[in-house]
């Protein structure tokens, strides 16, 4: 998969369903940056190789693992899409981290958990390496205004 497509892309679909990411803090944008390229990926992945076509043969051939990469990947952008509204409107600092812990340490059952298992479960977690690197600039360059 070509990084620039997915990241263009990935630029895109940010800016056009949360506008500027500037106002949140930099947890949020990271949390936001990755989750989208991943998905970005996956959904090129699925393009380049025939759409329908592709996940029928990696069902008959890889146990439908693409698929269930897919949808996680669909339920990953939904749940960006109603959390970051939320995040925005509350600024309350308990939806913000069950958005991190949720999308960036993958716990699931955040709000059933102690502060302490939350930390624990942090710290035992693999998080995905895309998270040590920076956001990429385009995601705050405003873009420019068409004539």
């Amino acid at each position: 998969m070509q990084h620039n497509e997915v990241m263009t892309r990935s630029v895109s679909w940010i800016r056009e369903h949360f506008g500027e990411i500037t106002d949140l803090r930099g947890t949020e944008a990271k949390v936001i940056w990755v989750t989208v390229y991943r998905a970005m990926e996956v959904g090129l992945e699925v393009e380049a190789g025939g759409g329908t076509q592709k996940l029928l043969k990696d069902r008959l051939l890889n146990q439908g693992k693409l698929g269930l990469r897919l949808e996680e990947a669909s339920i990953k952008l939904n749940f960006l899409l109603t959390m970051i509204p939320t995040i925005r409107e509350s600024r309350n600092i308990v939806d913000s981290a069950i958005l991190v812990e949720t999308l960036k340490y993958g716990i699931l059952d955040v709000t059933d958990k102690s502060v302490l298992r939350r930390a624990v479960e942090r710290m035992f977690a693999k998080v995905d390496p895309m998270y040590a690197q920076p956001i990429p600039g385009a995601l705050y360059d405003r873009p420019a205004r068409k004539s």
